[in-house]
């Protein structure tokens, strides 16, 4: 596992794998209709050791069901 400040110094073509792998990772959670619910920087973990950076989402206390799980209000009240 890879300290999240690796993903800021990587190449344009690493980036683009990642960017792939997330999106990739964030499809198969909406087609089991789940959400993850507070994705950022910090939550992404990149391990750089193969040719192609392998990606894994961690955090997902926020993560469950579309539809019933909810973010904490202090967060939902911003976006209303």
């Amino acid at each position: 596992m890879v300290n999240h400040f690796v993903i800021f110094s990587l190449s344009t073509e690493k980036w683009q794998q990642v960017t792939k792998q997330v999106k990739e990772i964030i499809s198969i959670l909406h087609h089991a209709n789940l959400v993850f619910g507070n994705l950022h920087s910090t939550k992404i973990m990149v391990n750089q050791n193969d040719r192609e950076p392998k990606v894994k989402l961690v955090g997902f206390s926020w993560a469950g069901k579309e539809g019933e799980v909810t973010y904490p209000y202090f967060m939902s009240c911003k976006f209303q």
